[in-house]
């Protein structure tokens, strides 16, 4: 059985890219963490972590509103419960990882 774990950065209002394509206009800042990473022993460490049980979701919000371009969730048609499973709080990013229920 095949397993899969989701692990993805998006901004605070739930965009994982800006506008247009691909990261879109302004969607580099989505992923500022990721390249600082070097700069932050936690970013670095949450950016290599390897993956973990089946079922979790690795979610890096960071600081910034794209206000338009592709949301996270507007696909989920059905509820998911979650259990939060830890947080690595960065100046960069806040890293929280879930486990699906």
């Amino acid at each position: 059985m095949s397993t899969v774990t989701a692990d993805i950065t998006m901004s605070l209002d739930g965009y994982v890219t800006g506008p247009d394509s691909e990261l879109g206009r302004g969607g580099d800042a989505i992923q500022r963490w990721a390249f600082n990473a070097k700069d932050s022993p936690r970013d670095e460490q949450s950016s290599s972590t390897p993956r973990r049980v089946p079922g979790d979701f690795r979610i890096h919000p960071s600081p910034v509103l794209m206000a338009a371009g592709t949301r996270l969730f507007d696909l989920v048609d059905e509820r998911i419960l979650l259990t939060q499973t830890d947080v690595v709080v960065t100046d960069h990013a806040t890293h929280l990882a879930y486990r699906a229920d």
